[in-house]
């Protein structure tokens, strides 16, 4: 989904967008004990699009990302 449907980065690299983000969220790795704020970007038309494709389809979403 990265890169195609949304698109997401560390909250602290967002000063450096010229766009806020459409949602900020926290990441966390239990394993690493690691958490991180992401701020996520939505394709624009994406909810509008899957509006108008849910009406005749079922909508399944793979992502590859790590």
């Amino acid at each position: 989904m990265d890169e195609t449907l949304i698109h997401a980065i560390p909250l602290s690299e967002v000063e450096s967008q010229y766009v806020q983000p459409d949602i900020i969220t926290a990441f966390n790795d239990d394993e690493l004990n690691v958490s991180n704020d992401i701020a996520v970007y939505i394709r624009p038309y994406l909810n509008e699009f899957l509006m108008e494709v849910k009406k005749e389809w079922q909508i399944c979403i793979f992502t590859a990302s790590d």
